[in-house]
């Protein structure tokens, strides 16, 4: 450690020497605002995902029922559906398989 001399010819141990890097409170400050964001932002994050795959899961079930109905269409018989254990959609009336 230097030391530094002040007016009377004593050294002081302790002078004014500015270190790089944060001080605690600094670090402390800035983990509460990374927290607050963290906070805010992963509810409204993790929502938007449950969105997306409630999203996902009806466009495939869509796809199996235009599916099904190609099958029903190009077959000629509904009785083939209803053998392979499809029941009828209760809000289209389409057969669906479950």
């Amino acid at each position: 450690m230097e030391m530094q001399k002040t007016g009377y010819g004593r050294r002081a141990p302790f002078a004014c020497q500015r270190r790089g890097g944060f001080t605690l409170l600094e670090l402390l400050v800035v983990l509460v605002i990374i927290g607050l964001l963290a906070g805010y932002v992963g509810p409204k994050y993790f929502s938007q995902i449950g969105k997306s795959e409630v999203n996902g899961a009806q466009a495939q079930l869509d796809a199996l029922g235009k599916a099904l109905d190609q099958f029903r269409l190009a077959v000629g018989n509904a009785t083939v559906i209803k053998r392979i254990g499809a029941t009828s959609h209760p809000m289209r009336g389409r057969h669906h398989a479950l």
